[in-house]
């Protein structure tokens, strides 16, 4: 479960997303605030996991993903199913960007 001040982290960076992908824009939160997130982890006595560590884990875990893909099993059963809905689908938003308009919320 996620704490009061996690759900408010959580839904900022979804309004973000949404306001990045209703501009055009694809840009990663991730990328933009690993250095503040690194630099926080240290101020407060945590050491953060190095870059090529980080690195070599996600090579591994795209290489397991993959193979998943191929033998369609487990997540990557998951994704098949996904991206075969998706080839299918039809667009239900004139906004740019990958994610939907949340414009209908609103």
């Amino acid at each position: 479960q996620n704490t009061q001040e996690g759900f408010f982290a959580i839904r900022s960076v979804f309004l973000l997303r949404g306001m990045l992908s209703t501009c055009g824009l694809e840009m990663s939160m991730v990328e933009a605030w690993e250095s503040i997130a690194r630099r926080a982890l240290i101020e407060n006595g945590h050491v953060p996991p190095s870059r090529f560590r980080l690195k070599a884990q996600k090579v591994v875990n795209r290489s397991v993903v993959s193979l998943q893909r191929r033998l369609n099993v487990g997540s990557g059963a998951t994704l098949n199913t996904l991206d075969a809905y998706m080839s299918t689908r039809e667009p239900t938003s004139d906004a740019p960007g990958r994610w939907p308009s949340t414009s209908s919320f609103w």
